[in-house]
């Protein structure tokens, strides 16, 4: 019983994207609902914007949420909550034989 229970909490735990936030200069967080613009690789980031840090959402193991809209949002929440308003995406993964999941690398500014 003990050993299913296991087997199923640690299923459910590793269902999810997994999520590296470094935080260079914090900021105030924005509300949740606060628009985040995505910029793409090799885009200009407009002159002032304040870098704040980089995240990185990948493959969380056994990850069946992470197509390319998902992995964004998660990217976009994470901004959110380092005080950021713009993502540079500098880096994007497509779902191949290693992993079924999108994955990015952006670095978060805050402009005004």
């Amino acid at each position: 019983m003990k050993i299913k229970l296991f087997l199923l909490l640690l299923l459910l735990s590793a269902c999810g994207t997994s999520k590296t936030v470094s935080v260079l200069a914090p900021a105030t967080p924005l509300p949740p609902d606060a628009p985040v613009e995505i910029i793409g690789i090799g885009q200009k980031v407009p002159d002032g914007a304040k870098l704040l840090g980089n995240v990185k959402i990948g493959d969380g193991g056994f990850s069946t949420k992470c197509s390319y809209d998902v992995v964004v949002a998660d990217a976009q929440k994470q901004a959110r909550s380092m005080g950021g308003n713009l993502l540079q995406i500098t880096k994007h993964k497509e779902p191949d034989l290693g992993s079924t999941c999108h994955r990015i690398q952006c670095v978060v500014y805050l402009i005004k």
